[in-house]
């Protein structure tokens, strides 16, 4: 590339041609406000003196250009490792691509948690990776609605699953600041996870296959802390539009991502 403008704290393409670190930092505000990177207490119903999951995090690199000379600026389409890629709304919808046909799941309203792990609606579809294929990325993008507006902080946790094992390395919990009387976190949460094509033995719990010449179902499950004060509605939003408690709960269609790569 031959872009060498750049602002303060920029680098220009020009500039970066040897392998350069790329890291985020953090602190806490202060020693009486401590965190912790990588774990959640909470997990599946436990107590906060039990020992937080670890959780592995998840990093993407996406590498952009800035628009100019076309030619320039976009490798010729044999550089691309993506296979093939289905973006959908679970509306029940089939979607065709080099390794097959797959329909989404026909998510038609809102779901109530339970106590007990149970599938997320839209979550699960039956996949065969192409045989080229070294990764593939699953995410599943949905609403998590605190219930009847007095759940509390609308604990809940959530698995990953393939051919019915669960990817222990993909579990996630979902919490927001908790108060007594009103639960206002409605927010997008995303289960996602790249799963590795190209191992010499299976590690499913840590999503490294060696076999996976098959169709197999990949699921998320979840669960409410507690049915008592720590309800949740997924695909549920409550707010919606400056509505009130006492108005009804709209629903929304949740997003399914596939991705499988060279």
């Amino acid at each position: 590339m031959s872009t060498t403008s750049k602002a303060a704290g920029q680098i220009a393409p020009a500039d970066w041609t040897t392998a350069k670190t790329i890291k985020c930092t953090a602190r806490c505000y202060s020693t009486s406000y401590t965190g912790r990177f990588h774990g959640s207490t909470y997990f599946d119903g436990t107590s906060a003196s039990s020992l937080a999951p670890y959780i592995k995090p998840k990093l993407t690199i996406t590498s952009l250009f800035i628009m100019g000379n076309f030619s320039d600026k976009f490798a010729a389409a044999s550089g691309n490792n993506l296979i093939e890629e289905i973006q959908a709304c679970c509306d029940g919808s089939s979607y065709t691509v080099s390794s097959g046909t797959y329909t989404t799941e026909n998510v038609t309203g809102l779901q109530l948690g339970t106590a007990s792990h149970v599938k997320i609606n839209g979550s699960a579809i039956t996949y065969t990776p192409p045989t080229n294929a070294k990764y593939l990325f699953y995410n599943f993008r949905f609403m998590v609605n605190p219930r009847d507006n007095n759940s509390h902080s609308g604990h809940s946790s959530y698995k990953l699953h393939v051919g019915g094992t669960e990817i222990t390395a993909a579990r996630n919990h979902f919490s927001t600041n908790y108060h007594p009387s009103y639960g206002h976190g409605i927010m997008l949460f995303d289960m996602g996870f790249v799963f590795d094509l190209t191992a010499a033995a299976n590690d499913v719990a840590n999503g490294k296959f060696s076999d996976w010449t098959d169709a197999r179902e990949i699921k998320v499950t979840g669960r409410c802390y507690s049915t008592s004060t720590y309800l949740v509605e997924w695909n549920a939003n409550k707010w919606r539009d400056g509505t009130g408690t006492s108005s009804s709960t709209e629903w929304t269609r949740p997003m399914l991502t596939l991705k499988a790569t060279k």
